[in-house]
């Protein structure tokens, strides 16, 4: 069956109801109230404009004007963009998927899973999160309050100029830095490889340690407690509150000055060692000029390595001169005084080793004189400390007189068992003139003495 369209515009006053198919050539279709329904196949429809447009398959365009009447669809409505804006109110989009490029979000609510972009667009809103995690946050200069506890890796200045200030306010106590326990550096302020206080928790080894010199200008440190081993204190002035111990230390100054006021002694000493190098003004109360008895009011011992007195010297008590036979005592002066022993027949004046060489006296009162005798074989010579010398063997044999000393007495006798005996005299003495006499028969004696220092006489 076929029908015959006019060109133009064409009314109609009923329905329009299609069985194969329908073209519309160019014009468009409008239609006007009722509405074009299509039943099956895919129908483009160009430049159509209709209040209600349903497809059962899928419609699509260039491009799709809605009034107020929206879209109503039981399958997924495609939108490549939108020209104007889109309003929907007191109305829910669900599964909206991913949003990009938005210029800007409008809500009293976003409630969803991630948000890429900033809150409040150009201007930054308040926001209320659960949890906020992210590779950044930038807040634009902007206050972070009300925050239970940030954890992070570094706190640094957003710029040179503004640099980082930390304010701990509220009350008295509140405001701590908590370090971790048991810790040997446990807070290190560092600078590079340089560190410059460094805070130790290690269990009773607690300590903080300046790695950097430490400037406390017009300031004062109180309770400082114990300060061990400190390389120098340089101060200018060193107030102690109670006695000041260095330990097994020096203390080395200039000057030392006391201002403890006369009565109590400045200075305790325990060591009994001597002080090289003190000098005083005085000593006890005296000065060098007029010293005083040495050991004070009451004399006491004194040990000198040197002892040069001027003028009269008196020493009193008993006096030892000289601690070993190594010593020597020079008496250079004249004896002024009799020398008496103070106990009778006890001390000697010389021993037989060790004799005084001549002795010059008026007269010699003793209750005994004592000689040194020798006994002398032939061939011998008599010892110069012999005062009698007694010929015991050797018949017709020489014995040699000692050297001739002024004053020297010899008595020479021949014993039992000698028959005869020449006596000669040493080097270049003589007796009476001649170099030897002779003792001719046992028991035979004489005695000689040295009027100088080379001749003998037989008296």
């Amino acid at each position: 069956m076929a029908y015959k369209f006019q060109l133009g515009n064409a009314v109609m006053s009923g329905a329009l109801e299609q069985e194969e198919g329908i073209t519309v050539e160019s014009g468009g279709l409008t239609v006007t109230a009722g509405g074009l329904t299509v039943s099956a196949g895919t129908t483009a429809l160009a430049a159509t404009t209709a209040t209600t447009v349903s497809a059962s398959t899928s419609l699509s365009g260039d491009s799709l004007t809605l009034g107020a009447y929206g879209i109503a669809t039981a399958g997924v409505a495609t939108i490549a963009s939108m020209g104007g804006n889109w309003t929907n109110a007191s109305r829910t989009i669900a599964d909206l998927g991913t949003v990009t490029t938005a210029t800007s979000i409008t809500a009293t609510d976003l409630i969803g899973t991630n948000v890429d972009g900033i809150i409040g667009a150009d201007t930054a809103r308040a926001g209320t999160f659960a949890a906020l995690v992210g590779t950044s946050l930038s807040v634009g200069d902007g206050n972070i309050t009300n925050v239970g506890q940030i954890e992070c890796d570094t706190v640094a200045p957003d710029g040179a100029a503004s640099g980082l200030n930390i304010s701990f306010g509220g009350n008295t106590g509140t405001g701590k830095l908590s370090l971790a326990d048991n810790l040997a550096d446990a807070l290190n302020v560092t600078q590079g490889g340089n560190s410059y206080m460094k805070f130790t928790t290690t269990d009773s080894s607690e300590l903080i340690t300046f790695g950097k010199n430490s400037t406390f200008t017009g300031t004062t440190i109180n309770n400082l407690g114990t300060v061990s081993a400190c390389t120098s204190i340089t101060t200018n002035a060193l107030v102690a509150g109670a006695n000041l111990d260095i330990g097994a230390y020096e203390m080395r100054a200039l000057t030392f000055e006391s201002d403890q006021a006369t009565g109590t002694a400045p200075f305790t000493v325990a060591s009994t060692t001597q002080v090289a190098n003190l000098n005083a003004a005085t000593l006890g109360g005296a000065d060098f000029a007029s010293p005083g008895a040495i050991g004070g009011t009451a004399a006491g011992a004194g040990n000198f390595a040197a002892l040069d007195a001027t003028g009269a010297t008196t020493l009193n008590g008993n006096v030892t001169l000289g601690n070993a036979t190594a010593d020597d005592v020079t008496v250079t002066g004249r004896v002024a005084s009799n020398v008496v022993p103070k106990t009778d027949s006890t001390s000697n004046l010389g021993s037989s080793a060790l004799r005084w060489s001549t002795i010059y006296v008026d007269s010699i009162v003793g209750a005994n004189v004592a000689f040194d005798v020798e006994t002398v074989a032939g061939g011998g010579t008599i010892a110069a400390a012999t005062d009698f010398a007694l010929i015991s063997s050797g018949d017709a044999t020489t014995v040699t007189l000692p050297d001739a000393v002024a004053g020297k007495a010899l008595r020479v006798k021949l014993g039992n068992a000698v028959g005869d005996s020449i006596l000669d005299a040493a080097g270049a003495d003589t007796i009476d003139g001649s170099t030897t006499i002779r003792l001719e028969s046992t028991g035979s004696a004489v005695t000689l003495v040295a009027y100088d220092a080379s001749t003998w006489y037989i008296i």
